[in-house]
């Protein structure tokens, strides 16, 4: 049987949502991840780097990233 670990230092990829398919917890991205964003128009995906990646885990260790749904510039993003 295999057990799948999450990296805790890994980058995280997040994907816009064109309709909410998930129930559970939306929010904004922290004002830190906000700050690394850059604005792209027609952005579909959004990549954080490991170090930023590592401090979201920590700031939600009691719900998991896949269950919460993101909003950045007025879309919705959910983890990959």
């Amino acid at each position: 049987m295999w057990t799948v670990k999450d990296n805790k230092k890994a980058p995280l990829f997040f994907e816009e949502m064109t309709i909410r398919k998930k129930s559970g917890k939306t929010c904004y991205f922290p004002k830190y991840i906000q700050d690394i964003i850059t604005y792209v128009s027609n952005r579909k995906y959004i990549y954080m780097p490991g170090v930023f990646a590592e401090q979201l885990r920590k700031t939600y260790d009691k719900e998991p990233l896949h269950d919460t749904v993101f909003i950045y510039f007025m879309m919705l993003w959910q983890r990959l």
